[in-house]
């Protein structure tokens, strides 16, 4: 879905670990780690709304969450960034690649 493959670990741990280590890039594997922890948040955050206020999610609204929190986490991080929420929806990988964090 966003041009990155690899294999399921065993725990989060691993999980957040391996992706780091897939990119021989240091600032794309930061830019990438913002997306990881934009989806932790994110998933996070929509479960407590389901258990403690009783909303439910609609199908496919996590993931556009998670795209949103991610360009705000990043505009946040790189001041200079002008990637806009369209760009990160349609090509994540390039945007990743300009971040420059």
């Amino acid at each position: 879905m966003v041009g990155v493959e690899s294999l399921l670990p065993e725990c989060c741990i691993q999980a957040y670990e391996q992706q780091l280590y897939l990119f021989n890039n240091r600032k794309l594997a930061l830019g990438w780690s913002v997306v990881w922890k934009a989806g932790i948040w994110t998933l996070w955050l929509v479960r407590n709304n389901m258990i403690f206020n009783e909303k439910a999610m609609v199908n496919g609204k996590a993931f556009e969450l998670i795209q949103l929190q991610t360009v705000h986490w990043i505009k946040a991080k790189a001041k200079d960034c002008k990637i806009s929420f369209m760009d990160w929806v349609q090509e994540p990988g390039e945007c990743t690649k300009q971040i420059g964090m």
